[in-house]
């Protein structure tokens, strides 16, 4: 099978990847609702791509928000809540069933790390969203020389095992070029790993540089790309453990 379709089979049959995202709390999601309140009022239509078993789409219906929750696996929206007042779609996000210019936000949390053809989710979003429509994305960044550190300090093993000089090198590399260079690894699908639902299972090698610059060259203006006292530090903030992205679809833009 190709990586696709070993993905597409893992998310449908994976009951242990299911009862790990049942496991998530509302604090999980915490500071990812907070970003979205902060630059989208109440009321606008907000389309979660890779939204799971719904949790964030109930909280963010029960913000006030007018919510449409995708995600490529079936048993994930079969399992779904909050069903009678938010529309679940089993779709990929590669090919969004909508119509352009559908939505005001677009957002996504821990998905386009496990995409393989991510620039095409990036391009679909830009087709549904709004002109000045938002969209917002948290992922871990994949490639981060803190990343080791952390994972160490917490002793949690990295499912991408690779040296801190590689993940430094990858990430000046990205600097120094200042354009997007999508990167991929083979997924790890065994549901009989201890690390399931983690990591193991991501493909494209997510990062801060390759969302930011390939958004600055496809129409998008950055508003944040990450939070706290970084937000002004351009180096440091590419080299956090987290991305915390948010972007503007520019109106003008053709």
């Amino acid at each position: 099978m190709t990586t696709p379709q070993i993905s597409r089979k893992y998310y449908s049959e994976s009951d242990r990847y299911l009862r790990k995202l049942q496991s998530h709390d509302q604090k999980h999601f915490a500071l990812y609702l907070k970003t979205i309140q902060k630059y989208l009022p109440p009321g606008s239509n907000l389309l979660e791509a890779g939204c799971g078993v719904g949790q964030t789409c109930t909280l963010l219906n029960n913000m006030g928000y007018n919510v449409t929750g995708i995600d490529i696996s079936n048993l994930f929206i079969s399992k779904a809540h909050n069903k009678g007042s938010i529309n679940y779609h089993v779709a990929d996000c590669t090919e969004l069933p909508f119509e352009n210019n559908s939505f005001d936000c677009v957002c996504s949390k821990d998905l386009i790390e496990h995409l393989c053809q991510p620039e095409i989710f990036l391009q679909e979003s830009k087709r549904v969203l709004k002109n000045n429509g938002l969209l917002v994305i948290f992922a871990p960044n994949l490639i981060s020389p803190i990343r080791p550190f952390v994972y160490n300090l917490i002793g949690k093993e990295l499912s991408f095992k690779k040296s801190i000089p590689y993940f430094l090198k990858i990430t000046l590399q990205r600097l120094v070029s200042r354009k997007p260079n999508f990167s991929f690894k083979e997924p790890n699908c065994d549901d009989e790993d201890s690390e399931a639902g983690g990591d193991n299972d991501a493909v494209f090698l997510a990062n801060p540089l390759d969302l930011k610059f390939w958004l600055r060259e496809n129409g998008f203006k950055l508003l944040q790309q990450s939070q706290g006292l970084t937000n002004g530090l351009y180096i440091i903030r590419n080299f956090l453990p987290g991305i915390r992205l948010v972007a503007r679809k520019i109106n003008n833009y053709a």
